[in-house]
């Protein structure tokens, strides 16, 4: 198996599993998802019809996937970079 398709696969389990698990417990995290949902009902409360409610929508859905591929790279090359400097230090070793 390729060394980048394994790196891929055992950041995509850890970002499915550990990552979430790490989330449920962390404070900032929990807070910034309570005022998510605030700014969504107050958006909803505002919004005159619902062509307007679409485009926001929409908007927001493209800006939380660009968001969340951002993160899926940051993480994966995080775990790249990791794995990087242990291999360097076994060769100093």
């Amino acid at each position: 198996m390729k060394r980048e398709k394994l790196l891929d696969i055992l950041a995509e389990e850890r970002m499915g599993t550990a990552l979430e698990e790490a989330l449920k417990g962390d404070v900032e995290y929990q807070h910034e998802l309570e005022v998510q949902e605030t700014a969504f009902e107050e958006m909803k409360n505002v919004m005159l019809n619902g062509e307007q409610e679409t485009v926001v929508e929409k908007a927001i859905s493209a800006t939380n996937n660009c968001g969340a591929l951002y993160g899926a790279a940051a993480y994966r090359q995080g775990f790249k970079d990791g794995i990087r400097v242990v291999c360097e230090l076994g060769e100093i070793a």
